[in-house]
């Protein structure tokens, strides 16, 4: 009987979902910047919202500066491996993405105007939608996947080891350094181009 009640306890904490906690008060935004390992899921298209879900959803700090929301742990928290908790957070407009530290952003629904990209020390981005002109930088490690934004044209910096991927049917301009590497998908044409010290640039369909 002890097993049935115990086993019956673990099922329901299991299928019990984590709740959210909504964050109030933040919105005016236009840019996300994520560190220290975050995991952040952006959709663009509709109004402010941030929502922090997982255990660990007291040790995340949200908070905006300017037109910038800045996900990050609390003051003070050190995380393990992964920081056991996922923010998503919706926004009517999108210019820019900041990941740092190994933390991750997926951001969909983008469009229109003109964007900003950044990543580095391990973290990723991977963008999707459609925008005028792209603006991708990427370093120490970090990769960058916007294959699934398509832009009419772009530039992309890169270095220390970074990849970056980007779809641009117009004019890129290329930067590339220190073992960074560029995937131009869209066929674009390229326009100033700089390579040094096994910085390189490869088309693809």
């Amino acid at each position: 009987m002890k097993y049935l009640i115990v086993t019956a306890i673990l099922a329901l904490t299991c299928a019990t979902p984590a709740l959210a906690d909504v964050r109030p008060n933040l919105s005016g935004f236009t840019k996300v910047d994520a560190s220290a390992g975050m995991d952040v899921t952006v959709t663009v298209g509709s109004g402010f919202r941030v929502e922090v879900t997982g255990p660990g959803a007291d040790r995340v700090m949200t908070r905006v500066s300017g037109d910038t929301l800045h996900v990050e742990p609390t003051p003070g928290m050190h995380w393990g491996r992964r920081p056991p908790s996922e923010i998503r957070v919706s926004m009517p407009t999108l210019t820019g993405l900041d990941a740092s530290s190994g933390s991750d952003i997926h951001a969909t629904g983008i469009n229109g105007g003109d964007v900003t990209l950044e990543t580095s020390s391990g973290a990723d981005i991977t963008a999707a939608g459609a925008c005028r002109t792209l603006s991708a930088h990427a370093s120490s490690g970090s990769d960058l996947d916007a294959r699934g934004l398509r832009c009419e044209s772009g530039s992309a910096d890169v270095s220390s080891g970074a990849d970056i991927i980007l779809n641009v049917s117009g004019t890129l301009n290329v930067d590339a350094s220190s073992g960074g590497g560029v995937t131009a998908i869209g066929d674009p044409r390229i326009g100033d181009i700089s390579l040094s010290s096994g910085g390189s640039l490869r088309r693809s369909r």
